[in-house]
């Protein structure tokens, strides 16, 4: 928990979901997939807590993407869209790059070039300075923490019997994505 009381709950939301519908999921998902979730994944519960915690508090706007704001007559910038607004870990307002969304950095190329942007002001105008090494490897820990949300959201759909087809090649993404992460998180360690 930070201090301003968030409890970065999804590892064990996804412990609960999968403990609780074991059978279920096992027949659904199959137990490979299952296995995956409950050795690779959760696993890594603490040390990602732990890494994304180690960044300085901000403000998070709670989704910044091209489609809230908008921009005045005037050229003024004006954020729209605030109901996720919380302070968090400055990380976390990166959590989600890397998605496939065209409003947000989603290749390497841009997802480097907008972090190494927020970074360089950063440590402009910020007392606390972080290296870049350290915040793309906490990134990554960002991201897996993020993919751990989606395959709850994932999970919560497939239980439902909502739109079975589309969630599971979602998780079937999802899988290869934070396979990619751990991987990524193990040689940058």
């Amino acid at each position: 928990m930070n201090d301003f009381g968030e409890k970065f709950s999804h590892f064990s939301i996804l412990a609960s979901l999968l403990n609780e519908n074991l059978e279920t999921l096992t027949e659904l998902l199959g137990v490979n997939f299952i296995d995956f979730l409950m050795k690779e994944c959760l696993e890594q519960e603490g040390h990602v807590i732990k890494s994304i915690q180690r960044t300085p508090l901000t403000l998070d706007p709670g989704d910044i993407s091209l489609h809230n704001f908008i921009i005045k007559a005037n050229k003024e910038v004006c954020f729209i869209d605030f109901e996720s607004c919380a302070i968090r870990p400055v990380i976390m307002l990166f959590e989600h790059f890397g998605e496939a969304y065209d409003s947000i950095p989603n290749t390497q190329s841009n997802i480097k070039l907008a972090m190494e942007s927020f970074l360089n002001e950063w440590n402009h105008l910020s007392e606390t300075k972080m290296g870049w090494d350290e915040f793309l490897y906490i990134h990554i820990n960002a991201r897996i923490y993020y993919q751990i949300g989606n395959f709850i959201y994932w999970i919560n759909r497939v239980l439902k019997g909502q739109d079975v087809p589309q969630t599971l090649e979602w998780i079937t993404i999802g899988r290869r994505q934070i396979t990619e992460l751990l991987e990524r998180l193990k040689h940058t360690a």
